[in-house]
């Protein structure tokens, strides 16, 4: 079994939806029970893989390979499994309003070592003791960082103190992210801050985006009592979870696997719900491989 590492890297608002909620949101997003931190199904981004996979095949025996490497169709379903496994995306990054530097990208040590736990250190380029273990009040970030105004970082209205981040975490996971990115390297490193775990998990529960929709009848008006809230991730929220894969008899090998993952991950991809309202464009990258 060979197992790597993937980032979900919103570039539009994402709506991982769950269908109808029971509370003030009529559409709220997927979240974790324990943590009720933001998630994306495994099988929504599976869905979409092959979706897309399907819609690049060619002549050359490619979709007669897609039933292997996903899984036959419905008629077929109990044939064989997929080589594929695809393992729900949890956030690893969420963009908050920071009073300088536009936004910060922030973290928790939680989400981080959490996430060393699914990848190996060199996939996430970076390892435990480089991450930090802030105080609540305080926001660990670069030497240079472009949050920082007179000792003090504001996110989102909240003033925290500045502590020191490791630029090695910061380097790392703008690697991971942004290999050949220059710019959006140095941006993510600059805006990276990590915060105590409780005011992380706050602020992605507080800071989402929540929008209201009404429906417009045939005369042009809004229908009686068509209003609705929808809830969403915003634009630069980054998900993580693993991709493996495991030979099932079918003749297709782990380089069939990155060749095709690689191919359809080439170009931003739509994920979750909304798609015709600008929803769920995002890019996919897969993290280096390891056995």
């Amino acid at each position: 079994m060979i197992t790597r590492g993937y980032l979900v890297h919103a570039l539009s608002p994402l709506h991982p939806g769950i269908g109808q909620g029971v509370g003030l949101i009529d559409l709220p997003i997927a979240r974790e029970a324990t943590t009720n931190h933001p998630l994306l199904p495994g099988s929504s981004v599976k869905g979409v893989l092959r979706a897309e996979a399907r819609e690049r095949a060619d002549a050359d025996g490619l979709e007669s390979r897609l039933w292997r490497l996903f899984g036959p169709d419905q008629d077929n379903a109990s044939a064989y499994p997929g080589a594929l496994r695809v393992s729900d995306a949890r956030i690893l990054l969420f963009p908050v309003r920071s009073d300088r530097g536009t936004f910060a990208w922030i973290t928790a040590p939680m989400v981080l070592h959490r996430f060393l736990r699914a990848v190996t250190s060199d996939q996430a380029g970076f390892s435990a003791s480089d991450i930090p273990s802030p105080e609540e009040g305080q926001a660990a970030v670069v030497g240079q960082s472009a949050l920082v105004d007179r000792d003090a970082i504001v996110l989102d209205g909240l003033p925290f103190r500045e502590s020191r981040l490791e630029t090695r975490l910061a380097g790392g996971l703008s690697q991971a992210l942004f290999p050949d990115e220059p710019y959006w390297r140095d941006t993510l490193a600059i805006r990276l801050c990590v915060l105590h775990d409780d005011l992380f998990g706050w602020l992605v529960e507080q800071a989402t985006d929540v929008r209201a929709h009404i429906r417009i009848g045939e005369g042009g008006t809004v229908e009686q009592g068509a209003l609705w809230y929808e809830e969403t991730l915003p634009p630069e929220t980054v998900l993580a979870g693993i991709v493996q894969y495991a030979p099932n008899g079918e003749e297709i090998t782990a380089e069939d696997a990155w060749e095709v993952l690689g191919d359809v991950t080439r170009a931003p991809i739509q994920l979750g719900g909304g798609a015709t309202t600008g929803l769920g464009l995002a890019r996919l990258r897969l993290l280096g491989g390891c056995s």
